[in-house]
């Protein structure tokens, strides 16, 4: 019994001091967890509702933003298209008979006026072969004199044979009068009836003479016919002989090599010697080359959205690299009156005077139009646009709340940093400038106007060119939205098809733009002040309505 009492009041006494270790590790894990709670959890909770009270702030703030007021584009736009510089007569010289060139009188650069000589061609077969036709005229014209002479010894005989006729008839008559006496008389017997039957046999043998100079007469006629004939057949082939000296004469006078205009020789094919062979076919080589310069004209394709303003008697501007403080001035001649159905460009001509020959043909130049545009579309800087999957957007700001609105647009031609705008915003509309990506949709902001400057405005139409009847020529435009958009134009190939956005049409085009016409125009426009040079990415805002 006194051993297990002492067992047990062993154990009781062990057991605190195992219970002591575990007392300590609670306590530290609980003082760790308050300071955990005090010096982490609770500054965070703290900055987290300093940040919220932060963005509370910012929402409730207005943030400026820049804006700009849409402009519709001015009636007077220029239109720049480039264009090769073409003589107004470029005329290959070929021989017109066969032989060697004998001497040439002229070379490349040379000017001539008309009428020169440029060159003699030797042709002895042809020399001749007018000999030969000068003698067949004249023998024609000897069987003409002889079928003449028959002629005439024809109706000679048709006289005498006429009057044969007459006087076979006379005596015919009077033999048919003896008979009857004679019967009478041999009736009282006052003459024998050998000697009435004598008389019967005289009218038998002039009526039978009578029969025969009737035949002469007839034959004489037919006489007169054929020498007729042979006279007509005489005189033709005399016009036939005198036809082909007259071919002959004219053959030999193509071996003098003449000027058919005033101009200057720019292509000399041939030298003194060389074989020559007549016409203008593909083996035949041409002798020579002239262009008429003092008149030069060039082509334009005028594209579709801007053939209205092109009309004839309009004048153009011509400009030229290689003379930049001169402006040439042309005169549109000719508008062709339809598009060309690949292209949608119109070909016009225009003539420019050349007095000096200044100008050469072959120069690349550009020509300068001021169309008239009745109904010009509005101007947005590019960096308006915000780029979205179903089209292209503006940030417009309403009036009076100044709360933002996105608003879809089908724009035009793009000028680079300048865009036309054919539908989504009108004239007096207030667009923000560069939206930035977290400008939401009913963001309420605080409007700046600004008017950006342009960098280098395009020249003004000068007081020289002439516009539609009536149409005036305005003064030097101060700011991009105030000037013509087209300070250059370059057709070039046609764009790439594109998937039509929600308004029903391509990004890039209207019914009237180059995109769906089938060509495009890519023009330099001269750029906002402050402008980027790339396209900026568009805004993607969580839960943007548009």
């Amino acid at each position: 019994m006194a051993t297990e009492t002492e067992v047990h009041r062993t154990i009781t006494a062990e057991t605190p001091v195992k219970k002591a270790p575990i007392m300590i590790f609670s306590f530290i894990v609980g003082v760790a967890l308050v300071l955990l709670l005090v010096f982490g959890i609770l500054p965070r909770i703290a900055r987290h509702e300093d940040l919220k009270h932060t963005e509370d702030v910012l929402a409730a703030a207005v943030p400026p933003v820049n804006v700009i007021v849409a402009k519709k584009a001015p009636n007077l736009q220029q239109l720049l298209l480039p264009a090769s510089v073409q003589a107004i007569q470029d005329i290959p010289i070929y021989a017109r008979t066969d032989g060697f060139l004998k001497k040439r009188f002229v070379d490349i650069g040379d000017r001539v006026k008309t009428g020169q000589l440029l060159a003699t061609i030797e042709t002895p077969e042809l020399d001749k072969q007018l000999q030969q036709a000068k003698s067949d005229v004249v023998q024609s014209e000897a069987t003409l004199e002889s079928s003449k002479a028959d002629e005439k010894q024809a109706v000679a005989n048709f006289a005498t044979a006429k009057a044969n006729v007459v006087k076979a008839k006379a005596d015919l008559i009077f033999a048919k009068t003896e008979v009857v006496r004679y019967n009478e008389l041999a009736g009282e017997g006052a003459v024998s009836f050998e000697q009435k039957d004598s008389r019967v046999r005289d009218v038998q043998s002039t009526n039978a003479a009578l029969d025969s100079v009737i035949a002469a007469q007839n034959a004489s006629a037919a006489q007169i016919s054929a020498a007729k004939q042979r006279i007509a057949v005489a005189e033709a082939a005399v016009k036939s002989a005198q036809a082909n000296v007259e071919r002959l004469e004219a053959l030999v006078s193509f071996e003098d090599v003449k000027a058919p205009a005033d101009g200057v020789i720019t292509a000399r094919n041939v030298d003194a010697g060389a074989l020559i062979s007549s016409g203008s076919g593909s083996s035949n080589l041409e002798l020579l080359r002239m262009v008429r310069t003092n008149v030069l004209r060039v082509y334009v394709y005028v594209p579709q959205a801007s053939y209205q303003g092109i009309y004839v008697g309009q004048q153009a501007q011509i400009l030229v690299a290689e003379y930049p403080n001169r402006v040439f001035i042309g005169i549109v001649k000719h508008v062709a009156g339809a598009l060309d159905p690949v292209s949608r460009t119109m070909q016009t001509e225009v003539h420019i005077p050349n007095p000096d020959n200044v100008l050469k043909p072959g120069t690349y130049a550009q020509v300068k139009f001021i169309t008239n545009v009745p109904n010009p579309p509005v101007l947005l800087p590019s960096g308006c646009l915000v780029a979205e999957p179903d089209g292209e957007y503006v940030a417009r700001v309403s009036k009076p709340d100044n709360v933002v609105h996105y608003q879809q647009v089908q724009i035009g031609r793009d000028y680079g940093r300048v865009t036309e705008i054919a539908s989504g915003i009108k004239d007096g509309d207030t667009v923000v400038v560069d939206p930035s990506d977290d400008l939401r949709e009913g963001t309420k902001v605080a409007p700046k106007v600004k008017d950006l400057a342009v960098g280098d405005a395009p020249a003004a139409p000068s007081g020289n060119m002439i516009g539609p009847p009536g149409l005036k020529m305005g003064p030097k435009p101060k700011s991009l939205l105030e000037s013509s958009p087209l300070g250059s134009a370059t057709p070039v190939g046609s764009p790439p098809e594109q998937t039509p956005n929600a308004l029903g049409s391509k990004p890039g085009g209207t019914p009237g733009q180059a995109a769906v016409n089938g060509t495009t125009n890519n023009l330099q426009q001269t750029p906002f002040a402050g402008q980027p040079e790339a396209p900026r990415e568009p805004p993607t805002v969580p839960g943007q309505t548009r």
